[in-house]
């Protein structure tokens, strides 16, 4: 796409209209705000989403910001909305466990990180704000997959799983299996699927109606983590449960 100076004024302003909407909105709708025609404003939406700065959520198709533009705009309403909410009950869940807590979300085929509490065990894994994980291994990748949708899923696991360790799960039936019985658990569990040695528990963190919209995990060595599942599992659960009432009254604002 050649660059222009009309086509910069345009760009901004789906962007503009984007961020001053709190709800994703479908094409024609978008385009009626913008004041563009449908077509133009497709080009630049296909651009948008590319480079990650526009979502299309793939069962309203409706659009909405990507987090990319979060990550650059931290002070965008709803990423600092959730973590400032997330940011004390993690705290909390690491103080209590003695384990790194991360909060991410999904972003096309793969997690971006939105905050870490991190342990003071000087003998840990280091996550970076704004990096990324992996969407099909982990216990974030398979609670976020776990609870997204059917549409989304099947177009994640159209391509070939990607191997960390030997005990990453790579076969596609095995897979979607696992993801089955995470959710009709509520949790997920990775003991080095990812990176050897590490250990992870997963939970969803909903709106009121159930729809994803973040996860989270505590992580550990598996040492650390492997004997105490039975103790650590409720924690991590009630840390997301208290994140998502809290978001609620956020959201219907």
């Amino acid at each position: 796409m050649i660059i222009t100076e009309g086509l910069v004024s345009k760009t901004m302003k789906v962007l503009e209209t984007l961020l001053d909407n709190e709800v994703s909105l479908p094409l024609r709708a978008l385009a009626t705000r913008c004041g563009l025609p449908k077509s133009s404003l497709h080009r630049i939406l296909v651009s948008l989403q590319k480079e990650g700065w526009v979502f299309q959520d793939p069962e309203s198709r409706e659009y909405r910001l990507g987090m990319r533009f979060l990550i650059f705009a931290g002070n965008w309403r709803i990423q600092q909305e959730l973590v400032v909410i997330a940011s004390p009950h993690m705290e909390e869940l690491s103080e209590i466990t003695g384990e790194t807590v991360v909060l991410g979300v999904c972003e096309n085929r793969e997690v971006r990180v939105l905050h870490v509490v991190e342990t003071p065990n000087p003998i840990k894994y280091h996550f970076r704000i704004g990096g990324l994980l992996p969407l099909t291994a982990g216990a974030m990748g398979k609670i976020i997959m776990a609870y997204s949708g059917v549409e989304m899923r099947e177009k994640i696991l159209s391509r070939p799983l990607r191997g960390f360790t030997d005990k990453t799960i790579i076969d596609r039936q095995t897979f979607t299996s696992e993801l089955k019985k995470v959710k009709e658990k509520g949790f997920s569990i990775s003991l080095e699927e990812v990176d050897i040695g590490g250990a992870a528990i997963g939970a969803p963190v909903l709106d009121e109606n159930g729809r994803l919209i973040a996860g989270i995990i505590l992580d550990g060595l598996a040492p650390r983590i492997e004997g105490r599942l039975d103790e650590l599992i409720p924690s991590v659960l009630k840390t997301a449960d208290a994140i998502s009432a809290e978001l609620i009254p956020f959201e219907t604002r």
